[in-house]
């Protein structure tokens, strides 16, 4: 059986070297689209109002672009963590591109 840190040392590498994410869409692209998909993002994006003002945590790097709005529930703060420098490389990327009012926080912070 393989252990925990192997799995995770696994997961990791694989991440580094990219993903090919255009055989993932063509396998599960499907389950990214239509009325279920919409419904989830708007509860998502209904929760994470919830989260102005407040420190708010993400496992991952980039899904809170699709979700935050930065305009009009900006958070305390925002963390991200990543088991994958390269993925935490393209949500660091995005958080330069974000247009924030004053009182926005500042991009998030990757670890």
């Amino acid at each position: 059986m393989i252990s925990k840190e192997e799995r995770t040392d696994k997961e990791k590498e694989a991440y580094n070297q990219g993903l090919n994410r255009k055989k993932y869409s063509q396998g599960f692209g499907h389950a990214q689209a239509g009325y279920a998909n919409e419904r989830k993002k708007k509860a998502i994006a209904d929760i994470l109002k919830r989260g102005k003002g407040k420190d708010i945590l993400e496992l991952g790097s980039t899904s809170w672009k699709q979700f935050i709005d930065f305009e009009a529930y900006p958070p305390k703060s925002l963390t991200c963590i990543n088991i994958s420098e390269k993925e935490l490389e393209k949500g660091i990327k995005a958080s330069k591109k974000i247009k924030k009012k004053q009182d926005c926080p500042p991009p998030p912070f990757f670890r």
